[in-house]
């Protein structure tokens, strides 16, 4: 007797990709972005401005941080619908070797929350069962989900996932995410944090420091000059998409749009971050500082700010700090900012369903290529 599927106990519809689309949205059989610029355009609006229905989406899921990251002639905009409404999506990097294996992988993805609704995991398995017809068994490729940090949600995907005949293959590069939850008033966000951590915010805010969002080209201009300081102060390698940031800044639709914020001295930018936020989940990409910054404590005023206006807006639950890379500084500033209502969550690292031996070796040495490459950058 075969395994059965979560879904056998609902109605399940039938793929997306044997639908029509509602009236009004556009039409999701337009698989791969097609080759004029206006139309690569044209459909990343659309996507980012879909995305934005869900609240576990994710930059990692945009339209232009996509095509950034990967080759974008391979990447293929996945809409899932039920009973004529969008319930999930998923922006999937297929590599095939011709008509033969390959892999399709979904990272932080797909998004199945719909913003203002009670979570429904239905939406979810729908979802992936979609995927699997559309990749695993129709192309035969190795179908890869890494699904977003979610303190709430990841026990019941993972479940999902293990019940839909996935397995677990591997962790991430960085397989702890430092979550901040801003769910505690400003009372107890302060009281949650390590006692150290109040010591240096307190001394930051006696420093004069003032943080807040900035905007347009100037302000790309001054977080990658900031940047800049940084990295030859401490002579790492850039990795992940900063050196295109202000190409993609300036292509993204307000919906998905990076927010910069800067921390000033005497109205001189001293420290800046990049944040991302597209669903309920904000993430710390990228972190800047000028040579003054460490004694000024910069880096406390900044992020308590950060906590504060993304608690403000009513959106946002969680604040993702990323990993540490084996940082023992950055790991006691983020576990202290953490305190004891936030969490050290453990990724739930990458699934696998696969029907084909070669697709699954296929998957396995990019799965490779890409973690010796992520060492090479560390």
């Amino acid at each position: 007797m075969g395994t059965m599927r979560p879904t056998e106990k609902f109605e399940i519809a039938e793929p997306w990709f044997g639908q029509t689309a509602p009236s009004g949205l556009p039409d999701p059989v337009s698989m791969r972005l097609e080759q004029t610029e206006h139309d690569v355009a044209s459909e990343g609006m659309f996507w980012d401005r879909d995305l934005n229905l869900f609240d576990d989406a994710l930059i990692d899921q945009t339209h232009y941080l996509g095509a950034n990251n990967w080759d974008e002639t391979r990447l293929v905009k996945h809409r899932s619908w039920h009973e004529g409404k969008l319930i999930g999506m998923a922006q999937v990097f297929a590599f095939a070797m011709g008509e033969g294996p390959g892999l399709a992988y979904v990272k932080y993805g797909p998004a199945w929350r719909r913003k203002g609704e009670t979570a429904n995991l239905v939406n979810y398995i729908r979802t992936v069962e979609d995927l699997i017809v559309r990749f695993a068994e129709q192309r035969k490729l190795c179908l890869t989900i890494a699904p977003p940090a979610d303190p709430i949600h990841n026990e019941p995907m993972i479940e999902a996932l293990h019940a839909l005949g996935f397995r677990y293959r591997r962790e991430l590069p960085e397989p702890v995410h430092y979550m901040v939850d801003l769910a505690p008033s400003e009372e107890e966000q302060l009281a949650n944090l390590s006692q150290k951590w109040r010591y240096n915010l307190r001394k930051a805010q006696k420093s004069g420091l003032t943080a807040r969002r900035a905007e347009g080209p100037e302000a790309v201009s001054q977080f990658l000059a900031l940047y800049g300081e940084l990295k030859q102060r401490k002579g790492f390698r850039d990795s992940n998409w900063i050196g295109d940031f202000a190409e993609i800044y300036r292509a993204m639709p307000l919906c998905s749009r990076p927010d910069i914020v800067l921390a000033y001295h005497q109205d001189v930018p001293v420290a800046g971050a990049v944040i991302c936020r597209v669903g309920d989940t904000a993430a710390y990409h990228f972190g800047a500082s000028s040579d003054q910054a460490l004694k000024l404590r910069a880096g406390y005023a900044l992020h308590w700010w950060i906590m504060r206006w993304l608690s403000e807006t009513g959106e946002v639950r969680w604040y993702d700090l990323d990993g540490v890379s084996q940082n023992p500084g950055l790991t006691q500033f983020k576990s202290g900012m953490i305190g004891k209502c936030g969490h050290a969550w453990q990724m739930p690292g990458e699934f696998d369903y696969c029907i084909s031996a070669g697709s699954r070796a296929v998957a396995t040495g990019i799965q490779l290529l890409r973690n010796a490459r992520s060492r090479l950058k560390h």
